[in-house]
């Protein structure tokens, strides 16, 4: 073996362990808040019918966003509010801008306009017409994009296809992060691994990043062929993720070896489409497969990010209930100082689903809270877990009090899977730390009902 390649290989296995030190030494992005009451666009003039004007192309915006559905802006109460969507407003402000208008043959100087809707506003609204409320804090996704075409394989990070991308997450309120693609990634993970849906690699490539979740997204031409398909149980069974970490290639290696610039390559038409894709959405342990042909890629990145908020907003949004808020009481520990005691009180009265919120008993050990929230328990486990700012202190018990509920509210018995499903999701959540993958020994939950005066949920602050 070369000293190169030696080099190389304690390079790579030094930075795995270094990512997985940093992981577990620093909190993950724990979500991104959004303001997703905001909107932009441009217009001729300053006069309050053109901010009328406005206000009626964007509010539909704002409302898909923060109720995670672009089916909400068929629904009536939302139809009848479009035409009055002034009274939605609170604020606006004007911007300069480089922009132009187009108007028939006429050519004219755009002003950018940017439109603060009311949140009491839209989530009345909402309320009114039984829609979700998605709030602002959002998981935030890595994406990584690969594209096979007459070039051969590759990351396509280029510009116009990030921003291609990114506006329609930006539109759903999904905040985007894209590898650097630079030598840390080069030598854990290559566009042929990426391709090849190599899960240990793309794993360890994404350590770096902390996101949230993982998004891989492979296309290619039809005319060059297919995305091959991915059996992801058997992508585990056969890269466990205590497999090393895979060796640098002969290309990597070649970083090493020359400084000079690569060569020229000649040129390539621009494949056209129809284009057929792949996208994998990976939290934790937790993964959804999707795949599609598309005519414009424009087409399929549209896809992609409505599958992602979709899936998003189905895991996070507050739905309205008919029964009123439900009453929890929650006893969090390690809440040892006064700065403590302010930041766990001003996190939980600003959740989104969390009507009231009152500090029953302060103690040494930390503090007794009560909260009248709107939605279900599980939905508010979820929202914890994302924010990563408090954690379970029993979690296995929890998730079988929550199952046991969900059947007791529900005609339709737990299964075994959408416990499982529970499960994942929360350890996921939470790093891996709870250890939920097997829920089938999950401890009976006896005495008082837990989230009651007697028997409150014990959660820890983390600092």
């Amino acid at each position: 073996m070369s000293l190169v390649s030696l080099f190389l290989r304690l390079f790579t296995r030094f930075l795995c362990l270094f990512s997985v030190f940093m992981l577990w030494s620093n909190p993950s992005l724990a979500g991104k808040t959004l303001d997703i009451y905001k909107a932009s666009t441009l217009v001729k003039n300053q006069s309050e019918a053109e901010r009328n004007r406005a206000a009626r192309a964007t509010l539909g915006e704002v409302i898909v966003r923060v109720s995670g559905q672009t089916s909400a802006l068929g629904h009536p109460l939302v139809q009848s509010a479009i035409p009055n969507a002034q009274h939605y407003l609170f604020g606006f402000s004007y911007h300069s801008t480089d922009a132009r208008i187009q108007e028939g043959e006429k050519s004219l100087k755009a002003i950018a306009l940017q439109l603060n809707y009311s949140p009491e506003g839209i989530e009345k609204l909402l309320r009114d017409a039984q829609l979700p409320l998605w709030p602002a804090q959002r998981p935030q996704v890595l994406v990584w994009p690969v594209v096979k075409d007459a070039a051969g394989t590759r990351f396509e990070l280029a510009p116009e296809v990030l921003a291609a991308l990114k506006a329609r997450a930006d539109y759903r309120g999904l905040p985007l992060v894209f590898p650097h693609n630079d030598i840390e990634d080069q030598l854990v993970l290559s566009a042929d691994d990426a391709w090849a849906f190599k899960y240990t690699a793309l794993q360890l490539a994404s350590l770096r990043y902390k996101a949230d979740a993982v998004l891989v997204l492979r296309y290619t031409p039809t005319s060059i062929g297919g995305v091959p398909p991915t059996n992801f149980d058997a992508v585990l069974e056969r890269e466990p993720s205590g497999a090393n970490p895979p060796k640098a290639s002969v290309e990597q290696e070649s970083l090493f070896l020359t400084a000079e610039e690569p060569a020229a390559t000649a040129d390539i038409p621009a494949p056209q489409g129809p284009w057929v894709g792949d996208w994998q959405l990976l939290q934790g342990d937790d993964h959804s497969a999707y795949r599609g042909e598309f005519t414009l890629l424009p087409d399929l990145f549209n896809r992609v990010a409505d599958d992602m908020a979709d899936a998003f907003a189905n895991q996070y949004a507050i739905m309205p209930s008919d029964h009123g808020p439900r009453e929890l009481v929650l006893r969090i520990e390690g809440v040892n100082h006064f700065g403590a005691f302010k930041e766990a009180q001003a996190y939980l009265a600003g959740l989104a689903m969390v009507k009231q919120m009152e500090v029953l008993r302060v103690t040494a050990e930390g503090l007794l809270v009560g909260l009248e929230i709107e939605g279900d328990t599980r939905l508010l486990v979820s929202t914890l877990a994302l924010a990563k700012r408090m954690r379970p202190q029993d979690p296995a018990s929890l998730i079988a009090w929550l199952n046991g509920q969900a059947a007791t509210e529900s005609s339709t018995p737990v299964s075994a899977e959408d416990e499982a499903e529970l499960a994942a999701q929360l350890d996921a959540l939470m790093g891996g730390e709870a250890g939920l993958a097997d829920t089938s020994h999950s401890p009976a939950v006896t005495g008082p009902e837990p989230g009651s005066f007697e028997n409150p949920i014990h959660y820890l602050w983390l600092k």
